[in-house]
């Protein structure tokens, strides 16, 4: 996974915060990411 796809602003700035505090990226992207090919 390489980017996180979020139409919301809110969920975007959320996701980054959880970045910033050293959260692993691809556990926020598998959270926060609305990209339809990364489900599959």
């Amino acid at each position: 996974v390489r980017h996180i796809l979020c139409e919301k602003q809110s969920k975007i700035l959320e996701a980054l915060e959880k970045l910033k505090a050293g959260q692993k990226f691809n556990e926020i992207a598998a959270t926060y990411s609305e990209d339809k090919a990364r489900s599959g």
